[in-house]
């Protein structure tokens, strides 16, 4: 995979390589990439762990013990790959998770002592601010005119509203789906049940923004995400573009309804998943339906 960047030095620098590592609410991820002279990169390694540090936060307000250990071990492997490869340069963020807890700051020095990342703690406006970027690396010139960029993300779902390709609204509604899940759904509930509760939260939610986002006049959605690139994977079309896939609102619809009937170790069965992106998968598809409507 090669990706154009915003050019930077001179053509006489060496290619350099460079990771970054996001510590997310239901993940832990790192890409490490190499950085030609004229800015293109290509990447090397692309990896995923499944932490469920927001569990916690969302639930009594700080991070577990448990999940923090296993964070940190996480880290470390993520630390020797980098030496192995001589990386150049790391930027390493956390979200959510980290921000919303208590003893942050015990884990952040935990991290910088054992694994040797300085993590930064982005606020929601720089989350949203990259995730635009992003898509906007990926789509090139093509044009963004009365366009929702939505990222369901394990604790806030992020939109940023665009008109003749500039940003003219951001967002960010509490409607994570690990938050959602803590908040909302326990293990006696059956899943149509829970998925009742689901609809109604964030239907509520989502009629509270429309003040101040109008949601009702966006022509399109673009979804980012590990929830929207699982739909795509399944009923997504090509559009020509690697990185953008079309799908048919009314087969998303069909997806959603077969998908919130099963409870998460039955879709992890039924769809090959990891039991945590298989528990996460419903609140952030109804999230997205809801958008979408």
């Amino acid at each position: 995979m090669t990706t154009d960047l915003p050019r930077s030095g001179t053509a006489t620098q060496a290619v350099q390589t460079v990771a970054a590592v996001d510590i997310g609410t239901n993940s832990l991820r790192m890409v490490i990439a190499e950085v030609t002279p004229d800015g293109r990169t290509e990447v090397l390694e692309r990896l995923q762990r499944s932490v469920r540090l927001g569990q916690d936060t969302f639930r009594r307000g700080r991070l577990g013990a448990e999940s923090m250990r296993a964070a940190l071990a996480v880290l470390k492997d993520f630390r020797k790959l980098l030496d192995l490869y001589k990386v150049a340069r790391v930027k390493a963020v956390a979200t959510s998770a980290v921000r919303e807890a208590s003893n942050a700051d015990t884990f952040l020095d935990r991290v910088f002592l054992s694994a040797g990342f300085q993590v930064e703690v982005i606020d929601t406006s720089e989350e949203t601010r990259l995730t635009v970027w992003a898509v906007r690396q990926a789509l090139g010139d093509e044009p963004m005119d009365q366009t929702l960029i939505a990222d369901v993300g394990g604790g806030s779902t992020l939109l940023a509203v665009l008109q003749g390709g500039q940003i003219v609204a951001t967002q960010s509604l509490r409607l994570g789906s690990i938050r959602i899940q803590e908040m909302l759904i326990t293990s006696d509930d059956p899943p149509q049940r829970s998925a009742e509760i689901l609809r109604q939260h964030v239907a509520n939610v989502i009629d509270m923004s429309e003040g101040s986002l109008p949601l009702g006049a966006m022509r399109e959605l673009i979804a980012v995400g590990g929830d929207a690139r699982f739909v795509a994977s399944r009923i997504g079309r090509p559009t020509g573009r690697a990185a953008l896939l079309s799908i048919d609102p009314a087969e998303f619809d069909k997806v959603v309804e077969r998908s919130v009937r099963y409870t998460a170790a039955e879709l992890a069965r039924r769809y090959g998943l990891p039991f945590a992106e298989a528990g996460t998968l419903n609140g952030g598809m109804v999230v997205y339906q809801a958008l979408l409507n």
